[in-house]
């Protein structure tokens, strides 16, 4: 194979997410989220960290990620399933400054998920070069 061959070899495109994951990703994140809300259900909410904290911080940024990147149409439906856990998990932290900016970055995810794509006009169209 000489070099210029390999130079102008095809590019291969990433290989599709796999949903098998994603489901099982999910339902553990849900697991996860609802043992912290049910820990503000059964007592006054705490200023003090625990492991469950952590773990919790993990997960809401995991799904900001998610939700960034991720194809819209697949996570609508995994909104409902783990959305009021969270809004249980904002209305309870307070003093927690990281937890509440990853709450407020997966709120603005999720919302961004729901508005309507906008293809802007002066993008780069590749059929339109002279």
């Amino acid at each position: 194979m000489s070099h210029t061959t390999r130079r102008f070899a095809p590019t291969r495109s990433p290989p599709p997410p796999l949903q098998g994951y994603l489901h099982s990703f999910m339902s553990y994140s849900k697991s996860v989220l609802s043992t912290r809300a049910s820990s503000f259900k059964s007592s006054a909410p705490t200023s003090h960290l625990t492991d469950n904290t952590f773990q919790t911080m993990g997960v809401i940024h995991t799904l900001a990620l998610l939700f960034k990147t991720g194809d819209r149409a697949k996570f609508l439906a995994y909104v409902d399933y783990f959305m009021e856990e969270v809004i249980l998990i904002a209305e309870n932290t307070t003093s927690q400054t990281m937890m509440r900016k990853l709450l407020v970055k997966l709120f603005q995810r999720v919302g961004t998920t729901f508005m309507p794509v906008r293809i802007v006009p002066w993008r780069y169209q590749r059929g339109k070069r002279r």
